[in-house]
Formats: structure tokens, C-alpha cells, sequence
């Protein structure tokens, strides 16, 4: 390389020199003796072709030698060099040979980091403003959250004190005489937060600022609490049952589960929950377990469950129950004998099929 030149650039001078005049200056250069030889030789090439194959030996050895004096003399017009700036050089490679050995990289990729490394220390040394950049990014983005957020929480505070009016009323329908059920729209507070409300930091969900909780009171006299802490399993359902058909939430097809639906309630409210549970069915599968003739009877499919012990381990057995084998069981589940005439015809009946109705949207699924 260049580097390398000019580091020995003393030792190429000198000897580029040497060549100079050993080859062609010097009166006795090698040059000067090849000529006087070859004008000896030259006059007697036509008496013998050998005598002509010297001669013409020596034509070609002193064009080159002419040839390499000429680029000796070059070598040496082009070194351009101060000894300060050979020092600097070689220092440099001295730099990069220990360099090469301690991070056992080639040159060329030692200057690649270097250039990365540079850029690093740039983006560190910018940091304070860069992170002034961000940070007012930050707050714009953080503002629009809170204004957008906020909206949604008023939109949602609305919504939630008529579904609290709606799904009480309902629930009075479904024999939970004063009961009482709440949506509570709230936010998680968070001093770091970069979204704030009036000054006071907030936590930013994917779906706004708000913590939506549902509470309920489902007995007079009784303190008000968590849905999920307070209320049966029954009363979850019945909750569930409300929210579902007064609001259609929920992808069309998908199931819903309701465990012990019937659990509390008397015979007359049989037929309401029947009645709801089908026109939900509308858009949901429905999966619903009920010790409750009324709504065992309006489902399309009716599925038996029992139990036996065999072997001295217990089993379930579950079965699909259709024709007279589903009208036996329906009159089971209404009470008294089981074969009795009049237990039978009432099953009939409430297996009769109910008069056809335009549904509004979807279909009952089986």
C-alpha cells in the first residue's frame, strides 16, 4: 500500500538510485558495456546465423535494461515524502497491526466498527437533544390519548347507567326481586404515567383510559359487591341471560354457557327463562343445564345426563335424548310418577311444538 511505501521510502530511494546508475548513468552502467559489446558483435551477424541470435540477445538485453532504468527513475519521481510524515504513517500501521492482533480483525473491518463505533458516540453525544425530541413527542401523543380517552369514557358512563337501568328491571322480571345490578366506569391511577387528567397521571389500556367493572346487589338488605363475589351461580346466570339479550353482545355463532339458570326460582318463571333463552339461540349456540322442565323442553336438542357406578368407580353418561325416550324424561323431570298418564300428557304438551314465528335475525341452532 502507499502507507507502506512511504514508510520505506529512505531504503526505495536509495535503492531505485543504485538501479539508475548501475543500469544506464554510470559510464561503465551495465547499459554503456552492453552497447559497446553489442556494436562489436552486430557487423559479423550476416557471416553466421549464431553470431546473428548473440546479437540480437543483445539488442533485447540492453532495451531492457534501458527499460528498467527508466521505471527506477520513476519510482523515484513519484515518492513524495517528508520524514515527518513518514513517522506519522508508520506509527499508524503500528497502530492497526496491534489492533488487528487484539481484536483478530482485518483492517478493513476494523475500520468498518470504528465508523459504527463513531456513529454511536455521535447518537450518545446527541442524546439530551434527541431525547428532548421524544419527549415532546411523547406529551403530543400522550394529549391526544387523554382527550380521546376521556370521550370514550363519557360515552361509556352513558352507556353504562342505562344498561344498569335496563338489566335491574330485568332482573325484577326474573324474580330477583330487588336486586340491583351497577356498572362502575373507573381509571387505574399511575403517578409515572405520561397520560394524565387533570394533572393526575393515568394507566392507558388497548381500549381506553377505563377500568369497567360490574357490581350488583341481589337481595334486599344485602351490601352491595362484586358481581363475581356476591351472587350464586344461578344468579350469575340469570345476570348473564339479561346482559346477553338486552345487549347481542358477543360474535353471532358463538356458545354460551348457562350452569343452574333454573337454581331459586319457582315453576312460573320457567317459561320467561325459556322464552329468552330461545330467542337468544337467535344468534348464539346455547348450552344450558337446568333441572327445569319448561326450558329442558323448548330446547331443540335435548341431552340426558347420569350417573352410574360400575365397578365401584362412578361414571356420567350422557345421551341424546329423542321421541317417547325424551317425553319420559321431560315427565320425570315434572315430578311425581313417572309413568303416570297425566305427567305424560303435560310433557307432551310442552314438547308440542310452539306456533311458527318470523325470527328477526339468524336461526336456532341445534
Amino acid at each position: 500500500s502507499a502507507a507502506r511505501v512511504l514508510a520505506h521510502a529512505e531504503r526505495i530511494h536509495a535503492a531505485m538510485a543504485d538501479a539508475c546508475a548501475s543500469l544506464y548513468d554510470d559510464e561503465a552502467s551495465a547499459s554503456a558495456i552492453t552497447g559497446r559489446v553489442e556494436r562489436h558483435v552486430a557487423p559479423l551477424a550476416p557471416l553466421d546465423p549464431r553470431i546473428a541470435e548473440v546479437s540480437e540477445l543483445l539488442t533485447q538485453a540492453r532495451t531492457a535494461l534501458d527499460e528498467a532504468a527508466t521505471r527506477a527513475r520513476a519510482v523515484i519521481d513519484g515518492l513524495d515524502f517528508e520524514p515527518a510524515e513518514v513517522e506519522r504513517l508508520q506509527e499508524r500501521l503500528d497502530a492497526l497491526t496491534r489492533l488487528e492482533q487484539r481484536y483478530r480483525l482485518d483492517v478493513e473491518t476494523l475500520i468498518e466498527t470504528a465508523r459504527a463505533w463513531k456513529e454511536s458516540l455521535a447518537h450518545i453525544e446527541d442524546a439530551d437533544q434527541r431525547r428532548g425530541e421524544l419527549s415532546r413527542e411523547v406529551a403530543l401523543r400522550a394529549a391526544a390519548v387523554s382527550e380521546t380517552g376521556l370521550a370514550l369514557t363519557r360515552t361509556r358512563t352513558r352507556a353504562a347507567a342505562e344498561l344498569d337501568r335496563r338489566v335491574t328491571a330485568e332482573l325484577s322480571n326474573l324474580h330477583m326481586k330487588g336486586a340491583t345490578f351497577r356498572t362502575v366506569v373507573a381509571h387505574e391511577p399511575d403517578p409515572d404515567g405520561a397520560v394524565r387528567v387533570a394533572g393526575a397521571g393515568l394507566v392507558a389500556f388497548e381500549d381506553g383510559l377505563d377500568v369497567v367493572r360490574m357490581r350488583a346487589r341481589t337481595n334486599p338488605g344485602e351490601a352491595e359487591g362484586g358481581v363475581e363475589a356476591i351472587a350464586s351461580t344461578g344468579e350469575l346466570s340469570r345476570m348473564a341471560l339479561v346482559i346477553k339479550s338486552l345487549t347481542g353482545s358477543g360474535n353471532a355463532g358463538t356458545t354460551l354457557v348457562f350452569d343452574e339458570i333454573d337454581a331459586g326460582v319457582g315453576a312460573d318463571l320457567g317459561d320467561v327463562l325459556a322464552e329468552k333463552l330461545l330467542a337468544l339461540a337467535a344468534r348464539h349456540q346455547i348450552l344450558c343445564i337446568t333441572h327445569m322442565p319448561q326450558i329442558a323442553a323448548k330446547a331443540p336438542v335435548h341431552i340426558g345426563v347420569a350417573k352410574n357406578v360400575e365397578a365401584d368407580r362412578t361414571r356420567v353418561r350422557l345421551a341424546r335424548l329423542e321421541g317417547d325416550e325424551r317425553t319420559r324424561e321431560i315427565a320425570r323431570m315434572l315430578g311425581g310418577d313417572e309413568g303416570s298418564e297425566r305427567r305424560m300428557a303435560l310433557a307432551r304438551e310442552l314438547l308440542a311444538p310452539a306456533p311458527r314465528r318470523t325470527p328477526t335475525s339468524g336461526r336456532v341452532r341445534p
